[in-house]
């Protein structure tokens, strides 16, 4: 049993080492600390879909900020761009009613 709990345990900081060692995500992490502009939604963009994976937390944390600076910059097709962002990330994290409306709300941002 403890041997067990070692292993998985092991295998877990492995992961999130792999992760936090990787030089895409280490690249895209670089313009979250530049200035609010289109290239700085769009690395939100990535790193939110790369997080998906491993941390659906951090990918919704990361497209809500997206979403705060698409609006206050007033980027329509970024702000479709980040709420379908945030409908995939409910959708990993099995929240479906949340998914269905950030999917809504990217369907809205694009008609407009």
């Amino acid at each position: 049993m403890k041997s067990s709990l070692l292993f998985l345990t092991g295998i877990f900081f492995s992961l999130q080492a792999a992760v936090a060692q990787d030089p895409y995500m280490d690249s895209l992490s670089q313009y979250l600390k530049g200035p609010d502009n289109r290239q700085k939604i769009t690395a939100i963009s990535d790193l939110a879909w790369e997080y998906n994976r491993t941390d659906v937390k951090k990918a919704i944390d990361l497209s809500l900020q997206g979403l705060t600076i698409a609006t206050r910059l007033g980027l329509k097709d970024k702000l479709s761009q980040v709420n379908e962002d945030l409908g995939v990330s409910y959708f990993y994290k099995r929240d479906f009613d949340s998914a269905a409306f950030y999917y809504k709300a990217a369907d809205a941002s694009r008609k407009t």
